[in-house]
C-alpha cells in the first residue's frame, strides 16, 4: 500500500525511504523552479528529517526535491552500490520482482510513472561499473537512459512533483508516493555485475582499437609533413585521411588548452564550441571531416560515450548543431562566393587554406556565453567552477548531474 501524503505521513514514507537507501548519508537536492538552480546539501537520514519543515515550505515554493546515496571508497566518491531506475512503468517493476532484480525502494512520481532503486551490493561499486549495470536496467526494463548513472537524483518520497508537466486536471501537483521500501539486495544482483562488467571490458578493447586507430592516423599525417619538409616519409598520407588527421590534431590542441584554462566545463559543449570555431575558421572542411575530426580529436569521448551507437549519435548531432549555427552557415557561405559558388571540398594536404580567420576563438571569452543556442533552444546562463559562463544550447549534452523526472 502506497504511503501517502497528509500529516506525518510525509515524514514515515520520507524516513521509509531513506531507511531502505541504507547509507549513512544522502545528498538532499532542491532544483529551484523559477530559475532552475539546483542546490544541494550532505545530511545523515536524521538530519533530512529534522529539516522536514524546511523542506516543505521549499516544496510549496516550487522547488522539486530530490535525493541520492553517498558513499566513499577511500576519499573518492563511489557508488552506494544502489542505483536509480526511472521512468518505469508498473508493469516495468513488475518485471524487475519476476527476473530476481526486485527494487530496495520503488516510488509513484506522479500517476502511473515509477522510479526504482535497485541494490547490487552492499558495499561500495566503482563508478563506470555502477553505470554501466544502470545502463544495462534501463536497456532491459524501458528505463529513461539519460538518468542512468551511479549516482543520479532521485525524488523524496512524500513532498510533491513540481515539475509543470506533472500538474493534474485539478491544478495541484501530484504526491510522491512510497510503493515499496524493503531495502533488500536483488537476488540476481551478481549475474548483473557481471554482464556489467563484461560489457565494460569490451567497450575498453574498443577504446583500445580507436587509441590505436588514431595513433596511426595521427603518424601519417606527421609523416607527410615531414615529408613536406624534405624529410623521409614512410607512407603517403591519403588526401581525405590527411586533411581530417590535421583538424584532429588542431581540435585535439585547442580542447586540451580550455580543459586546462577551465577544468570544470561541460565536455559537451566545450566540443560544440571547439567544433563551431574549427568550422568557422576552416569553411572548407566537409560535414565528413568535421565529424572525424571531432570523433578523433575530442578527449576521451570513446570514453564519455561508452556505445558506439551513442557514440555515432553524439557526433552526429552535434555536427548538425554546429552546421546549423548562423556564424558558421555565414562564413561557410562567405568562403562559397570566393570559390564561385563551386562548393569545393577540402583542399590537398599542403594546399593554402582560406586566408581570413573569420572570428578569433569565442570559447576564451570568459564573460559570455560560448555560442549561440541551437534552434528552438532558450539559453540559460550557467557557471561551472570559475569556468566560462556557459549556454544550454546542445540537445545531447551530458546530464549525469541532472535529476529524474
Amino acid at each position: 500500500m502506497a504511503t501517502t501524503e497528509s500529516g506525518d505521513r510525509t515524514g514515515r514514507a520520507m524516513a521509509a525511504q531513506l531507511r531502505a537507501m541504507g547509507t549513512a548519508q544522502v545528498e538532499v537536492g532542491l532544483l529551484h523552479g523559477p530559475t532552475n538552480r539546483m542546490t544541494s546539501r550532505v545530511w545523515t537520514p536524521e538530519e533530512v528529517q529534522a529539516a522536514l519543515s524546511w523542506l516543505r515550505r521549499e516544496n510549496m515554493r516550487d522547488c522539486n526535491v530530490y535525493v541520492r546515496p553517498v558513499a566513499w571508497q577511500g576519499s573518492a566518491p563511489a557508488s552506494a552500490g544502489i542505483v536509480l531506475v526511472d521512468d518505469l512503468t508498473r508493469e516495468g517493476v513488475a518485471q524487475l520482482h519476476r527476473d530476481g532484480l526486485g527494487p530496495a525502494v520503488v516510488t509513484e512520481t506522479s500517476p502511473r510513472n515509477y522510479q526504482a532503486w535497485v541494490r547490487l551490493s552492499s558495499s561500495p561499486l566503482a563508478p563506470l561499473l555502477a553505470t554501466q549495470a544502470a545502463r544495462e536496467l534501463a536497456t532491459r526494463y524501458g528505463g529513461d537512459m539519460a538518468s542512468a548513472d551511479w549516482r543520479h537524483f532521485g525524488r523524496l518520497a512524500g513532498l510533491t512533483n513540481r515539475k509543470p508537466s506533472r500538474v493534474q486536471p485539478d491544478g495541484r501537483s501530484p504526491y510522491v508516493l512510497l510503493h515499496e521500501s524493503g531495502g533488500r539486495t536483488a537476488a540476481r544482483a551478481g549475474e548483473l555485475l557481471e554482464a556489467a562488467a563484461e560489457r565494460l571490458r569490451r567497450l575498453e578493447r574498443q577504446t583500445e582499437a580507436l587509441r590505436a586507430d588514431e595513433a596511426r592516423l595521427l603518424a601519417r599525417v606527421a609523416g607527410s609533413h615531414d615529408a613536406g619538409r624534405g624529410g623521409a616519409s614512410l607512407s603517403p598520407a591519403p588526401r581525405g585521411s590527411a586533411v581530417i588527421g590535421d583538424l584532429a590534431v588542431e581540435y585535439r590542441r585547442h580542447a586540451e588548452r580550455l580543459i586546462a584554462r577551465y577544468p570544470h566545463a561541460d565536455m559537451s559543449r566545450l566540443d560544440y564550441a571547439v567544433l563551431r570555431d574549427l568550422a568557422m575558421r576552416r569553411p572548407d572542411a566537409t560535414r565528413q571531416v568535421l565529424s572525424q575530426a571531432l570523433r578523433l580529436g575530442s578527449p576521451n569521448v570513446a570514453r564519455r560515450k561508452t556505445n558506439e551507437r551513442w557514440l555515432t549519435a553524439y557526433v552526429e548531432h552535434t555536427t548538425t548543431a554546429v552546421l546549423l549555427n548562423p556564424e558558421v552557415q555565414r562564413a561557410r557561405a562567405a568562403y562559397q562566393r570566393e570559390q564561385g559558388g563551386r562548393g569545393r571540398g577540402p583542399p590537398r594536404s599542403g594546399a593554402a587554406r582560406p586566408s581570413a580567420r573569420c572570428h578569433p576563438p569565442s570559447v576564451l571569452a570568459s564573460a559570455r556565453v560560448l555560442s549561440p543556442p541551437c534552434p528552438g533552444r532558450v539559453p540559460v546562463q550557467r557557471r561551472h567552477g570559475r569556468g566560462p559562463v556557459l549556454c544550454r544550447m546542445h540537445p545531447h549534452a551530458d546530464r549525469q548531474e541532472s535529476p529524474s523526472s
